[in-house]
């Protein structure tokens, strides 16, 4: 199990999109229902099972040629180029499941040679959904010059591919420390070698596309990789699981992020909560109309290096990336810290809460008294449900807030990262999340399912923060309203026998108050003030609203605001704050 400071390099699901016979499965489907956004692959089969369809599809619609990978290959291995629809061979090959694809025929080339780019991206969430594309990358140019596969000796694969793995091994291979020469070569060699010779100036507008292209691409795996990652962290992240649990006596007040990372990644600020991440690989080539095409993704791309710009780039994003999802080497002492110290807070918690009382169903049918009329009736029905909303929405205001604190972060320390989901452009947004609840409600077979937990909360346009306010403080209202009548009509808190471990309990708080006060008898506080305080608190569940200094002095609930500050301040003064308040709770 992992602890709460550590992180995986990899999101459980991802391989649906990693796989080439299971992204060709996913992307087939989307494109018969919105061919419009989904047109970046050439169009691919899966062998042995669509063979048929394969060759009805290559007789009535010829094409030059096609070219057959193995489903789960890499580094260019078991790839084939037939140029005869008839010879492409109707099982799987000696690597196993494999994917039948039409070939890009008319690639741009740089001085003769095709060429393909190495972009990597990376994610650093789930729920919410978070993605990211580096501004450096490869250009991959093959060893030998280009060729229609049509002609004589069309069919060397040293032509048409521009795997490293493949072209190292060929005698015109050649390496170099200068970025705009030999096989590999930068993004900015590119852009200059395509305002050259294609008369393209301005390049923002393909990797614009290009962005387009890996964002589409991750959002057809976002239902696979959040149910993955539910099942492999299920209290991970703190949109991935509820602090609630409708029907149980007790509610759940620590949220899954502070049990996931503890109330110290506080201080530092800036993390997603996500128990992993992932650096990914994506193979993008360019027709000679400059329009991309993803050839693949790759789940662990290689951080060799063997010559400066392998360095250069490879050691930036990683150092990059590892700032932005804020690992530092204090995690493990920090964690540990705040873990001890909760449970000596988990510990001194008092065992019975009035809302227990509140939420005794039965207590109200049976005591209700004609001041009953002024509560709601809904919420006198079943206080619960007035309970787990007060939950939700405060839940949510801390999502909201969390993640504006985590979009500051992150424009501060991205570094040579770029987010482009979730985007500043809010048209190319609303597409994204129309595209993400069509794929969830495929996947969940026809219910949206927990999209909302995928979708960043801060660009939900469905709830406003001043909404949530208004609706958090009516019904804070409500339950002031059902605390302050179960007072009024003096019903008695139920009372839970005394057991072996309760009366343990008891002990350890008199040993800690003598530790901390020096003296042995209990020290008083004022029951309202760490109310107020609880109150203040904007990531506290609502469970700590109904805490029991009400039942010790209920009056108290009828004192004016100014009252009570009076009295917080006079015992400030009498010095009787100190370091008992912090073990008050």
């Amino acid at each position: 199990m992992l602890k709460p400071y550590q992180r995986v390099n990899h999101f459980p699901g991802m391989v649906e999109i990693c796989r080439k016979d299971f992204f060709t499965k996913h992307y087939n489907k989307q494109v018969k229902s919105d061919s419009r956004n989904y047109n970046f692959y050439p169009k691919t089969w899966i062998l042995p099972q669509e063979y048929a369809a394969f060759l009805t599809y290559a007789r009535k619609n010829p094409h030059p040629a096609y070219i057959v990978k193995p489903a789960n290959g890499a580094m260019g291995m078991g790839i084939r180029l037939y140029r005869n629809v008839e010879s492409v061979p109707s099982s799987s090959s000696q690597y196993g499941p494999c994917v039948v694809q039409e070939y890009v025929t008319n690639p741009y080339l740089i001085d003769g040679f095709k060429f393909d780019l190495r972009i990597y991206v990376l994610i650093t969430s789930c729920c919410p959904l978070r993605i990211f594309v580096y501004n450096e990358g490869l250009v991959r140019l093959s060893a030998e010059k280009y060729m229609d596969p049509m002609g004589p000796n069309g069919e060397s694969m040293y032509r048409h591919l521009t795997n490293y793995a493949v072209n190292r091994k060929h005698h015109a291979y050649m390496k170099t420390n200068d970025e705009t020469d030999g096989n590999k070569r930068s993004f900015a060699f590119l852009e200059d070698y395509l305002a050259r010779h294609a008369g393209l100036s301005d390049c923002r507008m393909l990797w614009r596309r290009i962005r387009n292209l890996v964002v589409k691409t991750v959002i057809l795996a976002a239902p696979h990789v959040y149910h993955g990652y539910r099942l492999f962290h299920h209290s991970g992240d703190y949109r991935c699981s509820s602090g609630t649990s409708s029907g149980s006596t007790t509610t759940t007040t620590t949220t899954s992020s502070e049990t996931r990372f503890g109330g110290f990644n506080g201080k530092g600020g800036g993390s997603t909560h996500s128990a992993a991440f992932e650096i990914l690989g994506f193979d993008v080539i360019l027709d000679a109309d400059l329009k991309p095409w993803l050839l693949e993704v790759n789940r662990s791309p290689s951080f060799g290096v063997d010559q400066s710009l392998d360095l250069r780039v490879k050691s930036g994003l990683l150092r990059d990336a590892l700032a932005l999802i804020n690992i530092r080497a204090s995690d493990k002492r920090r964690s540990e810290e705040w873990q001890r110290a909760h449970a000596v807070q988990r510990l001194l918690n008092p065992t019975t809460t009035a809302v227990n009382a509140v939420c005794d169903t039965k207590l109200w049918q049976c005591s209700g008294t004609l001041k009953s009329k002024y509560l709601a009736s809904d919420w006198l029905k079943n206080p619960r449900d007035l309970l787990n909303r007060i939950n939700g929405i405060r839940e949510r205001l801390g999502e909201m807030h969390r993640e504006a604190d985590l979009e500051c972060f992150e424009n501060s320390n991205c570094g040579n990262w770029r987010r482009v989901y979730p985007t500043m452009d809010k048209t190319l947004e609303q597409r994204y999340n129309t595209l993400i609840v069509n794929v969830f409600t495929e996947f969940n077979k026809g219910r949206p399912g927990d999209v909302d937990r995928v979708i960043p909360a801060s660009l939900s346009e469905s709830q406003k923060e001043e909404e949530l306010r208004q609706q958090l403080f009516y019904l804070e209202k409500e339950a002031s309203k059902l605390v302050k009548q179960r007072v009024n009509d003096k019903i008695p808190l139920p009372q839970q026998p005394k057991t072996q471990q309760q009366h343990h309990r008891q002990q350890q708080q008199h040993h800690l108050r003598v530790l901390n006060t020096g003296t042995s008898t209990p020290p008083t506080f004022p029951p309202r003030y760490c109310f107020r305080e609880k109150w203040r608190s904007r990531n506290q569940s609502a469970v700590s609203m109904f805490s029991h200094p009400f039942w010790e002095d209920p009056n108290g609930l009828a004192e004016s605001d100014e009252e009570g500050e009076e009295e917080v301040k006079k015992e400030e003064e009498e010095g009787s704050g100190g370091k008992e308040f912090l073990y008050r709770f």
